[in-house]
């Protein structure tokens, strides 16, 4: 069916023609000139139907497909790693805490899931309601994560590095335990089953990236056809004066000319706009590129590796000074992983030598990180032979307090610091506790002299003398005078009153003269006889031990007041 434009054009061509046998050759070429702008017009309008006519790439609805099952393989993931973090947890809390002693009453909590763990325990006291409350709480963590965003690599690795951090397990979990070894162990067991579970979720990202990409890449574009218009018509009228066209046949030929660089132009800007259709379509999103290399480093390569270094580790350091560096050993797997995909082997022996130099560098590391810390056997010889009982008694030489007296104290204090260290230490720390418990040591022998230098006498006899069996080490209700012992010389000392004790002294006002005098300077001047409180003027008295009694050498200056 013709449209009304066309079948207008169609009648003027035709009266055109017909005037052809008396009009000028120019007016024959005008009617050819006619004949080729409509056919000009047909092919620009044939180009505005293609651009008009392709479909654009739905990309949001795959991209949501592709969050939809992200997601899902996610939350997956999720669910297995607090499944495997859960246990763990819960079956040394059991071991550690609930059945230390009777370890054949745990239940197994192998083939469980976090959310059937509660259902293994049949008995019911105050620790497993405990344990229950854990794990009732690792279950409200899980439901929390589980509604955050799943789908990036940081939002994933953010969320799974957070469980070591979170409440039931830095305050629940390992509570005042954080440096015993075994939790130092669960905790880096834990990290690795969350290194393993990021790993598992870039590779997903990975093949989720390439699927769309594919989906993207197989969307159909659909082009409507564009209808050529029928030219019965005027082929006929062709037929029917193609003399007189040959006349115009000069004139044509240079107008097409024109009209083929026009054509020409046209079909170019038609190819910049599929090149560009093309290039829309690619950039819609990016091919994953995939480094496929003739050799590769296997996981069980690697984990072999890594198993032979532990051995070789353990037969140079104590087990539990290598198990400090667990942590780091499985980021030095991760990394080493990784470094080897960004490297091209060509053969074997290439990826030997890689993979030799690669774990004599993290060996080394790892030994000069392990050479920082001392488990708790060679740091408790090293407090032995640090802190010396001939040291303090050397120092402290003293008739006042006897040798075995200073090595037993020592003993006794080094076996206190011994129980304080964990199972493995830096050596740095061992070493400024070690130094802080040398000056302890130091300011207990000092009291302990101390103590045993003072001695407490009730009042001196009319002579003035004390008989060295009255002596008491502590205070008495009768005690009256204080000796304290020369640190050189246990036969003399210095002395005074008991000047707090208000009813010995008022006792001795009362009977100064039996009771002070003896061993006291006191000046009439110095005396009020309804005096209540005796005071001490200068230095203190003295004393000397001779055949069991003690006797004023210098006696002691008071006034009563």
């Amino acid at each position: 069916m013709h449209s009304p434009g066309l079948s207008l054009r169609t009648r003027s061509i035709n009266l055109k023609v017909y005037k052809m046998k008396t009009n000028s050759p120019i007016k024959l070429a005008f009617v050819f000139f006619c004949l080729i702008n409509l056919i000009g017009c047909s092919n620009k309008s044939a180009e505005e139907k293609i651009q008009n006519k392709i479909k654009p790439i739905n990309i949001d609805s795959l991209y949501n497909e592709y969050k939809s099952e992200v997601s899902f393989y996610n939350k997956s993931l999720i669910t297995t790693l607090f499944d495997s973090v859960s246990k763990k947890s819960i079956n040394l809390v059991l071991k550690d805490r609930v059945y230390p002693k009777n370890q054949g009453n745990i239940p197994s909590l192998e083939n469980t899931t976090l959310d059937s763990i509660n259902t293994k325990f049949k008995d019911d006291n105050e620790h497993i309601d405990s344990v229950k409350a854990y794990i009732n709480r690792f279950i409200q963590l899980r439901s929390t994560l589980l509604n955050e965003d799943l789908v990036s690599k940081e939002n994933f690795n953010l969320i799974t590095d957070s469980i070591l951090k979170s409440d039931v397990y830095k305050n629940h979990i390992l509570k005042e335990w954080a440096q015993d070894s075994l939790y130092i162990s669960l905790s880096n067991n834990i990290q690795s089953d969350i290194l393993i579970t990021q790993n598992k979720h870039r590779k997903i990202l990975s093949l989720e990236d390439w699927k769309l990409k594919e989906r993207i890449e197989n969307q159909p574009q659909e082009v409507n056809p564009i209808s050529e218009e029928d030219s019965s018509g005027f082929t006929f009228y062709l037929k029917k004066y193609s003399l007189l066209l040959f006349i115009v046949f000069f004139i044509s030929f240079l107008v097409n000319i024109l009209l083929s660089s026009y054509i020409n132009k046209l079909k170019q800007k038609n190819i910049d706009l599929k090149q560009e259709i093309e290039l829309n379509k690619k950039e819609s999103i990016k091919p994953i590129s995939k480094k496929v290399p003739e050799v590769e480093l296997t996981n069980q390569d690697l984990d072999k590796e890594f198993q032979e270094l532990e051995t070789i580790l353990n037969n140079k350091f104590h087990r539990d000074c290598v198990n400090t560096q667990q942590k780091q050993l499985v980021l030095d797997k991760e990394q080493l992983l990784d470094d080897a995909k960004l490297k091209k082997f060509s053969n074997q022996e290439e990826l030997r030598q890689f993979l030799s130099k690669k774990m004599q560098e993290i060996r080394s590391t790892l030994e000069q990180e392990i050479k920082q810390y001392v488990d708790k056997t060679n740091a408790e010889n090293k407090i032995n032979n640090t802190v010396d009982a001939q040291h303090f008694i050397s120092k402290f030489s003293s008739p006042i307090i006897s040798s075995e007296d200073i090595i037993s104290k020592v003993k006794r204090l080094n076996q206190n610091l011994v129980d304080e260290i964990p199972r493995v230490i830096l050596i740095d720390d061992l070493n400024n506790r070690i130094d802080k418990h040398i000056h302890d040591v130091e300011n207990v022998i000092e009291k302990l002299i101390e103590e045993n230098s003072l001695l407490y006498f009730p009042f001196a006899d009319a002579r003035g003398t004390l008989s060295d069996d009255k002596k008491s080490k502590t205070r008495e209700l009768d005690s009256a005078i204080k000796l304290t012992l020369s640190p050189n010389n246990n036969q003399s000392a210095r002395f005074q009153l008991i000047y707090d004790y208000t009813e010995m002294m008022q006792a001795g006002i009362q009977s100064y003269d039996v009771l002070l005098l003896p061993i006291c300077n006191l000046k009439n001047e110095h005396f009020n006889r309804s005096g209540t409180q005796i005071v001490q003027l200068g230095e203190d008295g003295e004393m000397v031990l001779e055949n069991g009694r003690w006797s004023v050498t210098k006696k002691l200056s008071i006034k009563v007041i």
